[in-house]
């Protein structure tokens, strides 16, 4: 059978990541007992030939390693002789999305169109993460569940601790979801997004025809619902945007405490339920609604799914469809979520530009939680 152009990439690119890391392992993690001493002081993975196995898993697409020891020695040297560290994120381990230009290395979404073709710049810095390139990224504890999306890359590397702290995208949940399905914090501020299908997702379109690889199905659904619009629809859309805007606006200035204050922040569900199984995620309006009011927004980890949780009294009447599948997911679910732990974080939500009030009341309540917990 004749391979298609699109799957000599795929297995090229994947090749070449292969390549990169069996370099770098042999190299670099040798079984002498020096090296062993070293590598245990940093990572709690008890032998080298884990580590290696942990790297070579498939978890990272582009292979910085190199790039990331020289700088990591620049980085000492500049601590040795100023005394003082280079910016707040010194020496810090941390991931980006396959989204952010990182020069002289492929920045792809996912698009075997966009491989072997490196940034020549920098970058300033659906609810599954599913492409041709790289397949079906997993949930670390559940492998048969989703680890969320579209930032479930970065969810799954920090949750497996090969990265300390990442950089996502969320244009409806797509760092908060990921980070509440395993338990991690999650962060999006205001910034003023547009429309992105405005074109009928035409760019989305022609990316995917470049490269001759099928449709992941819940992209072709995106792309497909709608055609392009004209400039004056698209501000017509944007109108409504700021009518919407306004109502939430006064709707939360004119809701007061029992006390007769005004309300801080808003606490709530990210998700209607923890992590679930492949491509079973239809709703994610917990996390969307901020997005379209540009609020800003933070998800803490909140507890998990425990046995007691499958004996509490549940009466619950579905409103809708949607509240249904909902319903349906919990139900079909919840004994695995229970077995495995899974999970459930915690949304926090303030206005436009209070990203400070947001983060304070964030850790006023993430230290609450903490106490609870170690009091049993």
């Amino acid at each position: 059978m004749e391979t298609k152009i699109w799957e000599q990439v795929v297995a090229e690119k994947r090749r070449q990541r292969a390549r990169v890391i069996s370099a770098f392992v042999t190299k670099n993690l040798s079984d002498n007992e020096d090296r062993q001493d070293a590598y245990k002081a940093i990572t709690e993975v008890d032998d080298i030939s884990a580590l290696a196995d942990k790297i070579s898993s498939g978890d990272l697409t582009e292979i910085l390693f190199d790039d990331v020891l020289e700088q990591a020695q620049e980085l000492d040297a500049y601590y040795a002789k100023e005394k003082k560290t280079k910016g707040p994120l010194h020496g810090v381990p941390i991931s980006l999305k396959d989204q952010f230009n990182v020069k002289c290395y492929d920045t792809t979404l996912g698009y075997t169109s966009k491989a072997f073709k490196p940034a020549k710049d920098d970058a300033v810095l659906w609810a599954e993460t599913d492409n041709p390139l790289w397949g079906l990224t997993e949930n670390p504890i559940i492998p048969r569940y989703t680890p969320g999306g579209s930032s479930g890359g970065e969810s799954a590397l920090i949750y497996s601790h090969g990265s300390l702290g990442g950089f996502g995208s969320d244009l409806g949940g797509s760092i908060r979801m990921p980070a509440s399905m395993m338990g991690l914090y999650g962060f999006k501020p205001s910034v003023m997004d547009a429309y992105f299908t405005v074109d009928g997702g035409e760019d989305i379109r022609r990316d995917v025809e470049a490269g001759g690889e099928p449709f992941i199905p819940s992209v072709e659904r995106l792309v497909n619902r709608g055609k392009p619009i004209s400039v004056f629809d698209y501000w017509q859309l944007n109108k409504r945007k700021r009518e919407l805007q306004q109502a939430y606006l006064e709707k939360w200035n004119n809701t007061l405490s029992k006390k007769g204050k005004t309300v801080d922040a808003i606490i709530m569900p990210a998700l209607p339920h923890a992590a679930v199984p492949h491509n079973t995620v239809k709703w994610v309006g917990y996390t969307k609604v901020w997005n379209l009011l540009d609020y800003t927004a933070l998800v803490i980890p909140g507890g998990k799914v425990e046995a007691k949780d499958l004996d509490a009294l549940w009466d619950h009447e579905p409103r809708n469809e949607l509240d249904e599948w909902n319903t349906r997911l919990w139900e079909d679910n919840m004994q695995e979520m229970a077995k495995h732990h899974l999970p459930v974080d915690i949304q926090i939500v303030g206005r436009v530009l209070e990203e400070e009030k947001v983060l304070a009341v964030g850790k006023v309540l993430d230290d609450l939680l903490r106490t609870r917990l170690l009091e049993g």
